[in-house]
């Protein structure tokens, strides 16, 4: 699969770890750890400073802006999406009228084929993997 600058997939999409942490570390099983200070207290220690994470994650719609992978991670950068008919109605109009610092409305052109309705982009923007995006229809 090959993905398309301004075209919308759907994407596995991790959470962004938060504490407590269930890391793997070489060939461990997950342990859990309560805080950043400790990864970095054990890293100061000659610990790995690469490892795993075990974190909570969501299928969900995708737009993909850029179809150029980073040479160095291979990261694509995408936006999530929320579908505006899941707000209420003063949410929706919140979005529109940008009033809403985390979501800001997409033309309707930009949901291309794959979703025929209204849609908000949520920030942050996301680094996603090319395997983490299915090419079924998101509809």
């Amino acid at each position: 699969m090959t993905g398309a600058a301004g075209e919308v997939y759907w994407a596995v999409v991790p959470y962004t770890p938060e504490a407590p942490f269930r890391i793997y570390v070489k060939d461990t099983g997950p342990i859990e750890v309560a805080s950043a200070e400790e990864i970095v207290d054990g890293l100061r220690k000659g610990g790995d400073a690469e490892f795993g994470f075990v974190v909570r994650a969501k299928a969900r719609p995708i737009l993909l802006l850029s179809d150029r992978s980073d040479p160095r991670t291979g990261d694509l950068f995408g936006l999530r999406l929320l579908r505006l008919s899941e707000l209420s109605p003063e949410e929706r109009q919140d979005v529109r009228d940008r009033r809403e610092s985390q979501l800001f409305p997409l033309p309707s052109e930009w949901s291309g084929d794959r979703l025929r309705e209204p849609l908000a982009g949520c920030l942050p923007a996301l680094s996603l993997q090319l395997s983490e995006l299915c090419d079924e229809d998101p509809a």
